[in-house]
């Protein structure tokens, strides 16, 4: 395990001893108990679906979750590292997008109970015909992949980081957890886990900012800065958050699972504004950090 000044990079290490371990194989065990216990008793519409009975809680947990993941923990504060404060642009973009989202969702929302639409290319079939269906279907698998891959990558670098676990062998973990959950008790576990996730993720940065209080080393923020980016930037990270609603299967398929317009609007509502918490807790930990290039030559690679 690499050494670092940083003081909280420091505690952080420090705290991850044998019970440190225990609770991460714990998570592990749950949610593997979550999978296979949700998948005893099964409709189809559970496993696909999980009903189309989500509510508030359920459906703002899972929506929250599904974007907030080992990628985003690693990528975007390292783009506060390369970039500084203007990098939050990203999460203010998927905010509005999230907002532009809302009113197409309704749509979406509405033809999906009525056609039982499972997957954002039931969608295309169903609109545009065979060809735009297929189209769809390519891009989502593409997209899927990309994201999968990208968060088996960054859970598997966190795991071996803080554990004597190699990186291989850290990969391997998390694919079999994962693939073993989800077969057994489909969408259904999904939203459960979800749920664990979100408190697990709050939970992991109420620590983190435990660590930024407790120790000499503060983030330096200057809310001007937020505009001092180049230009350029700042579009670019406002789009890339801002298109990602309406390119998120794994967001229409939330979308097609929640109960009703009631429930759809408070849960979008509500995981927006759990996102920026976490965007700005983010920045706050990628300010701290800029400067320590031994810690983040971990995340950068």
């Amino acid at each position: 395990m690499r050494k670092s000044a940083n003081p909280i990079y420091y505690k952080l290490t420090t705290m991850l001893t044998i019970t440190g371990y225990i609770i991460i194989a714990f998570y592990f065990v749950l949610i593997l108990i979550v999978g296979f216990w949700t998948g005893r008793k099964q409709e189809k519409e559970e496993f696909l679906i999980s009903g189309r009975n989500l509510k508030s809680l359920q459906a703002t947990t899972t929506i929250f979750s599904s974007r907030i993941g080992a990628a985003i923990l690693l990528t975007y504060t390292a783009l506060v590292y390369l970039y500084g404060l203007g990098a939050l642009w990203y999460f203010i973009g998927s905010v509005f997008g999230l907002f532009v989202f809302y009113f197409f969702g309704l749509k979406v929302k509405k033809l999906a109970d009525k056609q039982e639409f499972y997957t954002m290319p039931d969608f295309f079939f169903f609109l545009k015909g065979r060809f735009a269906g297929y189209l769809a279907t390519i891009i989502t698998i593409i997209i899927m992949f990309g994201w999968v891959v990208l968060n088996f990558t960054a859970g598997a670098k966190l795991i071996s980081e803080y554990t004597p676990i190699t990186y291989g062998f850290s990969f391997l973990i998390v694919g079999v957890i994962i693939l073993l959950y989800l077969l057994a008790g489909g969408f259904d576990a999904v939203v459960k886990t979800d749920i664990i996730q979100t408190f697990g993720i709050f939970l992991l940065f109420v620590l983190m900012m435990y660590l930024l209080i407790t120790t000499d080393t503060k983030p330096q923020l200057v809310f001007m800065d937020l505009f001092s980016t180049p230009a350029q930037e700042i579009v670019s990270f406002f789009l890339a958050g801002f298109f990602i609603p309406m390119a998120s299967p794994e967001l229409w398929q939330r979308v097609y699972a929640i109960k009703d317009k009631t429930h759809f609007k408070r849960s979008l509502l509500l995981s927006s504004i759990f996102y920026m918490i976490i965007g700005f807790i983010l920045l706050l930990i990628g300010r701290t950090f800029r400067g320590d290039h031994l810690f983040f030559s971990f995340f950068i690679g």
